[in-house]
C-alpha cells in the first residue's frame, strides 16, 4: 500500500516540485536501509508538500495520504567511534538517543531503525560454528526507557530487546539492521513504538560473554521516523 501512495505523490507533485529529486530515488538513498524510499530531512519539507497537496485535495485527506505514503521525516542519532568490548567492559551503552520535542510528539513515532556495524575476535575453538550465528557470544541489545524514567530504576522502567549477534569467528565488519514499526503484527513491538515520545531514550548496548570473546564496534545509528502533519 505504501508504494501506491508514493506513486500517487509522484504523479501529482512534479508540476510544482520541478528541479527536485524523485521521491523513490533520492541522491541520499542508503543501500543499508530496508527500503529505497526517500524520506524528508525535516518537518518543514513535509509541510511544504502538504501545502501543495492542499491546492488540489481536501484538508482531511492530506495527513492520511502522507502517512500511508510513509512520507515521514527521519532524524538520525549516530556514533562512529571504534570501540572494543570484552566480558568485563560489556553492558555499557555505545550510543544513546534521547528523543526531543523537535523530533516527535506523543504517539507520533512510526518507525525505528537501528543499524550496527561490528564483528567479533575472528577466531574460536568451535570450527563447526564458524561463519554462522550459532554459539556467538558477542551481541547487542537495545535498552528503551520511557520519558521521565531516565536515571531511575532500570528494571522497572527499562525494556531490553536483543538486536543482533555477530557472525561467529568472523573479523569482517557486517551491518545488521533492526526495524520496529507502530503497525507491527507483534503486540510487544507495536506497543513499544507507540509508547515512545519526547524524553524517551534508546540505547545500543554491546555485550560479550566468556574469556576470549571480543565485540568490535565500528559504528551504530538510530533512525527515528515520525509523523509531521496530523491535521490541517
Amino acid at each position: 500500500m505504501t508504494s501506491i501512495f508514493r506513486n500517487f505523490l509522484e504523479a501529482i507533485l512534479p508540476a510544482w516540485l520541478t528541479n527536485t529529486t524523485s521521491l523513490s530515488h533520492p541522491p541520499n538513498t542508503d543501500d543499508n536501509n530496508d527500503t529505497n524510499m526517500y524520506h524528508p530531512s525535516s518537518a518543514r519539507e513535509v509541510y511544504h508538500v502538504a501545502f501543495l497537496l492542499r491546492q488540489i485535495l481536501v484538508a482531511d485527506l492530506i495527513p492520511i495520504i502522507l502517512d500511508f505514503a510513509e512520507y515521514w521525516p527521519r532524524t538520525t542519532y549516530s556514533c562512529q567511534e571504534s570501540k572494543t568490548y570484552v566480558q568485563h567492559t560489556a553492558g555499557r551503552p555505545y550510543l544513546s538517543a534521547v528523543l526531543s520535542n523537535a523530533v516527535c510528539g506523543p504517539r507520533m513515532i512510526r518507525k525505528i531503525e537501528i543499524h550496527v556495524t561490528s564483528h567479533d575476535q575472528g577466531w574460536s575453538s568451535f570450527p563447526q560454528d564458524h561463519g554462522t550465528y550459532n554459539g556467538s557470544w558477542t551481541w547487542f541489545e537495545a535498552e528503551v526507557r520511557s520519558a521521565g524514567s531516565v536515571g531511575e530504576d532500570e528494571d522497572e522502567h527499562c525494556v531490553k530487546k536483543e538486536l543482533c549477534r555477530n557472525v561467529h569467528a568472523d573479523a569482517t565488519d557486517k551491518t545488521h539492521t533492526t526495524t520496529w514499526r507502530y503497525d507491527a503484527e507483534d503486540d510487544g513491538e507495536r506497543d513499544l513504538v507507540r509508547s515512545l515520545g519526547p524524553g524517551s531514550s534508546i540505547s545500543v548496548v554491546p555485550w560479550a560473554r566468556f574469556p576470549g570473546w571480543q565485540n568490535y564496534v565500528t559504528c551504530a545509528s538510530v533512525d527515528v521516523y515520525a509523523v509531521a502533519v496530523r491535521k490541517l
